[in-house]
């Protein structure tokens, strides 16, 4: 869209008195003016924009086509249209022009308190320079909206470049996305919509953890029929998205339209439309509470309506939506935009397969597959995982729809599940630690064969070699460097020198020389891992199993592994339990410090089960994490549904799982508490990694709390994902926020 179609020319500023004079001092790359174009805008008749609307959706109109990432926009946070100041900043309004927008707002402050003083005392002549500006933004020229707005300034990024940026992709992916949205009877406008939430690419993800065209965060997802896992995120695969959003919007205007017929049995659809629009940013349930507030009447509940979280990207959702589907619906209308043909074709797969396989029978390269499939994990293209049968693949659209290659995939024989070890390509923001969780394998194994440092330094594009989840295997290998020593290698790799000695048959002088290759003995650790220990050295209690059985098994003293586990003479033990066992289990993994701003990217929480004893007979528990829903346990436990969970933790069908609560888990032996507590693991490594590739945490700051903060609030507000404050801040766990309490709050910043 061209970028001059709006701008008022910088001489007409001039000429209106309207240069912004903050401080004392004009700039020519920072000035203002409040005349914000009149577009005669598009509205449809499903979706409704009132003349009392207009003035805000003028405000996002220019955010949307006139300013562009560089720009930053300092206006009223509750009457958006009040527009202070546009500067220059290069950065718009992010962490790199801080303290630009810092001296600007002050100056701005400063004139309307200053000018807030002379009305009050009744002044006539009002000097000129950027207060005949700010006297035009204020008609009533009541002193007491001046000194209101003064604590009202926020500053808004412009978005021209991304909104442009949009419409190509939009022309993409607009033949997929209205058909979903016919198929669930959906106004086909809701194909804007995406234009607000990710600027139509499938890739987005927001510091809050919402992925996708359609941002969706992880409960959303679930709820919707997405999945979620190591191995795949729907969220991010455009098809899937779609249907999991319409999904939602089909049960929004159902369950907002029976409140709202409640109160008003005469309601019609159109009026609820900007009730489900804002939904979608805010939640159903706070549409209820707004609407059993003050009634179906949109208008009403934007200006009355008062709630900690109804804050200015709520009130403003349904005006931006207005303004993308008033500029996209324009260039459409003009014959800009057309739909692009479709350039995919879909091929579900039958079984488990592996990237390796598709490139193979397909001969298309990775980067292509990827490029179509963006909903498959990294972990996929690096042959960790299986995509999983029943996947609509994608891939280019070609004469004779790839037939051959289709019916020999199908004859192939299956894959069996790929083998824990291999070579890892390191990638935009890995640390050794988190590249081994994410693989399930020790940090510290990784570390030694790799011959990592203390730190665990990696570089972009460095393979590693990734050990067995259960062991290092004889098989793995050295090269001797120049000034080795035999029993120096064994020492550095925790191994018995007198093994590397014999295994590689060096004679009793055992003597090496550079560039010789030596294979390396099992550890003591991995010894035990491969005899039955989990990768950090923990034993897993089996059916069957005793404390002193344990110990003779490994060679230990029944008192000592009882006193290690706090473990009473008669205490009993269950399947799924974990033990120490003193002398096997796993130094705790050291923290990869290489990028220490990524650490609390990379640590998990206490993601085990709890074993405890009630009647004689194990009870298996859990601490709920942020994310985390009755849906993803009943996944994980393998139940099918969340009822038998409702039932045994009396829970009720609308009932809100609290973070730090304990959930009971009807499992029963130790298999199905190792896939819970994998897939779970997964679970919380895949929002870690999502979030990791796409931003840094620059800086952790602490933060006192005041009175009315609530976690949620505090992530909504600073924007980082609210997992992430649990894991900066554990005590949360235990209990509600109290005024004064010191918080460690993260700093985000995009990548690249």
């Amino acid at each position: 869209m061209p970028s001059t179609r709006l701008r008022l020319p910088f001489e007409r500023l001039i000429a209106a008195g309207l240069i912004l004079i903050a401080g004392g001092l004009a700039s020519p790359t920072a000035f203002a003016h409040h005349l914000l174009p009149q577009v005669d805008l598009r509205c449809s008749t499903n979706f409704k924009c009132p003349e009392a609307l207009h003035p805000r959706v003028q405000f996002w109109v220019s955010v949307f086509s006139r300013w562009d990432k560089h720009q930053a926009i300092l206006h009223d946070s509750r009457y958006p249209f009040r527009v202070y100041a546009v500067l220059d900043t290069g950065h718009g309004c992010g962490r790199a022009a801080r303290k630009q927008i810092k001296r600007a707002r002050d100056g701005i402050r400063a004139d309307l308190r200053r000018l807030a003083d002379q009305l009050a005392k009744g002044q006539g002549r009002i000097p000129a320079g950027n207060q005949v500006h700010l006297l035009e933004l204020f008609p009533e020229r009541k002193p007491g909206q001046l000194r209101a707005s003064a604590n009202n300034l926020r500053c808004q990024t412009g978005v021209r470049d991304q909104f442009e940026a949009a419409l190509p992709r939009f022309e993409r992916y607009r033949g997929v996305v209205d058909a979903v949205l016919k198929r669930h009877n959906l106004p086909p406008e809701l194909r804007y919509l995406p234009f607000v939430e990710s600027s139509y690419n499938p890739r987005a993800y927001s510091k809050a953890g919402a992925a996708g065209l359609w941002q969706l965060m992880p409960a959303a997802a679930r709820e919707n029929g997405l999945e979620l896992n190591a191995t795949l995120d729907e969220r991010l695969d455009v098809a899937a998205a779609t249907e999991a959003a319409a999904r939602y919007l089909v049960k929004a205007r159902r369950s907002l339209t029976g409140v709202a017929r409640k109160i008003d049995p005469g309601v019609r659809a159109v009026d609820l439309n900007p009730f489900i629009i804002t939904s979608y940013n805010y939640g159903v349930n706070g549409m209820r509470r707004a609407i059993n507030q003050h009634g179906p009447n949109y208008l009403t509940v934007l200006n009355r309506y008062k709630s900690p979280s109804f804050q200015v990207a709520v009130k403003n959702f349904y005006s931006s939506f207005l303004a993308a589907s008033h500029l996209a619906g324009s260039d459409e209308a003009s014959g800009r935009l057309r739909r692009a043909s479709p350039n995919t074709q879909t091929i579900v797969l039958n079984r488990d397969t592996s990237a390796g396989r598709l490139q193979e029978v397909f001969g298309l390269s990775v980067d292509e597959l990827r490029s179509l499939n963006p909903g498959l994990s990294r972990y996929v293209w690096e042959n960790w995982r299986l995509i999983p049968a029943g996947y609509g693949l994608q891939v280019p659209a070609r004469e004779g729809n790839w037939q051959t290659q289709t019916a020999r995939l199908a004859r192939l024989q299956a894959e069996p599940a790929p083998p824990a070890s291999g070579r890892y390509r390191v990638r935009r923001g890995d640390t050794a630690c988190g590249i081994a969780r994410a693989l399930r394998v020790n940090c510290g194994l990784l570390m030694e064969v790799n011959r990592l440092n203390s730190r665990g330094d990696i570089q972009i594009d460095q393979r590693l070699l990734i050990p067995q989840s259960s062991a290092i295997g004889s098989a793995e290998q050295y090269r001797v460097r120049s000034g080795d020593t035999a029993c120096g290698i064994a020492k550095r790799h925790s191994v018995s020198c007198r093994e590397l000695v014999a295994l590689n048959q060096l004679g009793r002088k055992a003597r090496i020389f550079p560039g010789q290759v030596l294979a390396l003995p099992q550890t003591a650790l991995a010894r035990a891992t491969r005899d039955g220990l989990d990768e950090q050295g923990f034993y897993v209690v089996r059916r069957g199993d005793s404390v002193c059985k344990i110990a003779r098994r490994y060679q230990l003293h029944c008192p000592a592994v009882q006193e290690a586990n706090r473990l009473a003479g008669e205490s009993k033990i269950f399947p799924g339990q974990k033990l120490v066992l003193p002398g096997l289990t796993a130094v705790p993994d050291p923290v990869a410090a290489a990028a220490p701003a990524d650490h609390p990217l990379d640590e998990l929480p206490d993601l085990a089960i709890r074993v405890t004893e009630r009647d004689g007979a194990p009870r298996y528990s859990v601490r709920v994490e942020p994310e985390e829903t009755l849906g993803y346990y009943a996944d994980w436990a393998g139940l099918g549904s969340s009822a038998v969970l409702r039932r045994d933790n009396n829970l009720g069908g609308d009932s809100v799982l609290h973070i730090g609560r304990r959930i009971d888990l009807p499992l029963t032996d130790a298999n199905q508490v190792a896939r819970f507590e994998e897939r779970r693991r997964e679970f919380h490594q895949t929002l870690s990694d999502g979030l990791k590739a796409n931003y840094a945490v620059a800086e952790i700051v602490e933060y006192k709390v005041r009175s009315g903060d609530t976690p949620a609030d505090l992530a909504r507000e600073r924007e980082f994902p609210l997992w992430l404050l649990y894991r900066l801040n554990p005590q949360l766990h235990d209990g509600s926020l109290q005024v004064g309490q010191i918080l460690r709050l993260p700093e985000l910043v995009a990548r690249g």
